[in-house]
């Protein structure tokens, strides 16, 4: 069948063909409008990537196709992104084989992303109105995933998650004649004792009710004085559920419950091109205030050793990483060397690049945990010139191998890199992923020297190292300036 297959792909080379359906939604099968419909030719052959918008009908056509196998994917604002083929939400879909003057119809199904609908209600069961509500995912620390506002009943949806385990908890609230405390579902005030809902697509969970405990709130201000006085100020307040950002000279937080808090505050240099700055953690129990001077703060200086010639092709990635955990991430732009990084804890990175690979790194503060330096690693910035370092070799190692299914080549198959001894919280990704060509091979380059494990499946899109621990995975060592061969078999959940 794949020697006919590839018979027809290489004489109809010159001839066209046509994948053309429709667009419905899961739940009703009602024709969804205006969809974008992706069509991406699989690795080893020139055929073109093509995009184009589902019409009233939920109709779409790509005609004049190169004989191929290509990937289908479907997107519309409100719906999870969906590839034509997927067994279920998480995995990948399967590619659509066309020899010349084939005509393929298919029907894609747009699921909906899961929601949360609780009340939130008070000592009695009965609604609290107004009361804000978020919905965090399970991790540590939670990260904020969607939030709503109560209705007069106490009612709140939160809504546009995507599958997994989450945490519900409602926000801090004065009323004239009570006070609440942020407090988790089911009436907890501590992260351990949380209860997590499981969301799934298409469903709503429903009683994710929260009973917000009474108790004592408070505000801490912050002042910030610059040098000279009057200059704009940007003051950021972070909490391990959690950032505030607000551009004063002068703000009062909260109210909040008891804890610790980092206060970051920046304001521009007078006349001059850069920055001056305060860092601190500050423990709130009580109603308080306090006054910071801020001061020059220096740029970072970043070097390299060994690498590319051209320092060009180096994209160093950066981040905060506070109580609220990672910020978002930046690309740090270098003027000779020379960054400016905010005071406080920050996590560095290389962007992978399969010229090169990282494998030492120093900094302020910098521990190396677990021996490899080629994911975040976590510094403190003072209010001393911090001097940053990569170590780059430029003989990276490399994998590859054929994946098969039934003793034949599996052809656009997903394959899933990971490595093992790199700890999850420091990965730029969870796993590195391609697709089988035509002849059912695979290939990684630039990898950094270490332990990986290797899976090969339509079951996962973007498995993490739950799913990657209870997949048939395989074993290899990747090892400076070797390409590894390792043939793999196609893996089925049974």
């Amino acid at each position: 069948m794949r020697k006919l297959f590839l018979i027809a792909l290489l004489a109809g080379a010159l001839r066209a063909a046509v994948i053309q359906g429709t667009v419905v939604e899961n739940q009703t099968g009602h024709p969804v409008a205006r969809a974008n419909v992706v069509l991406e030719p699989v690795a080893g052959f020139s055929g073109p990537r093509k995009a184009t918008r589902t019409n009233l009908s939920g109709f779409f056509s790509f005609t004049a196709l190169p004989a191929g196998a290509y990937v289908l994917t479907a997107s519309r604002t409100g719906f999870a992104t969906i590839q034509y083929g997927q067994k279920q939400w998480k995995s990948a879909g399967t590619p659509i084989p066309v020899a010349e003057n084939d005509s393929y119809t298919v029907s894609l199904r747009l699921p909906r992303f899961g929601a949360i609908v609780g009340t939130v209600l008070d000592e009695n069961d009965v609604g609290l109105p107004d009361f804000p509500v978020l919905a965090y995912r399970n991790t540590r620390p939670p990260q904020v995933a969607g939030s709503a506002r109560a209705d007069e009943r106490g009612i709140f949806r939160i809504f546009g998650l995507p599958p997994g385990s989450y945490l519900v908890r409602s926000a801090a609230k004065q009323y004239d004649d009570a006070t609440y405390l942020p407090t988790f579902a089911k009436e907890t005030l501590t992260l351990e004792q949380a209860f997590p809902f499981q969301v799934e697509m298409d469903r709503d969970v429903e009683r994710a009710d929260v009973r917000p405990i009474m108790g004592r709130l408070f505000t801490f201000t912050v002042g910030v004085t610059t040098v000279p006085p009057g200059l704009p100020v940007t003051i950021t307040f972070a909490s391990d559920m959690g950032r505030e950002t607000v551009q004063a000279g002068s703000h009062t937080f909260g109210p909040m419950p008891a804890g610790t808090y980092e206060i970051y505050s920046q304001a521009p240099l007078d006349r001059r091109p850069g920055f001056q700055e305060d860092y601190r953690k500050v423990n709130v129990n009580r109603n308080d205030s306090i006054g910071v001077v801020t001061r020059e703060a220096p740029d970072a200086q970043v070097s390299f050793a060994g690498g590319p010639g051209d320092i060009g092709a180096i994209q160093v990635l950066a981040r905060r990483h506070d109580l609220a955990g990672p910020g978002p991430t930046e690309v740090l732009r270098l003027n000779d060397g020379r960054v400016h990084l905010g005071l406080g804890p920050w996590q560095l990175a290389i962007q992978p690049n399969p010229g090169f690979v990282v494998s030492g790194f120093s900094g302020p503060g910098y521990q190396r945990p677990d021996g490899r330096s080629d994911g975040w690693n976590d510094i403190v910035v003072g209010i001393s010139p911090p001097a940053i370092k990569f170590t780059l070799s430029s003989n990276p190692g490399a994998v590859h191998g054929t994946v098969k299914a039934g003793g034949e080549p599996a052809i656009g198959a997903p394959v899933f890199l990971e490595p093992v001894d790199l700890d999850p919280a420091r990965r730029l990704s969870d796993t590195f992923v391609t697709r089988t060509d035509l002849q059912g091979q695979y290939q990684f380059s630039g990898l950094t020297p270490g332990n990986y494990r290797l899976l090969a499946s339509f079951e996962y899109s973007a498995p993490d190292p739950v799913a990657m621990s209870s997949a048939r995975t395989t074993q290899v060592r990747i090892e400076l300036a070797k390409d590894t061969q390792q043939d793999l078999d196609l893996y089925v959940i049974p």
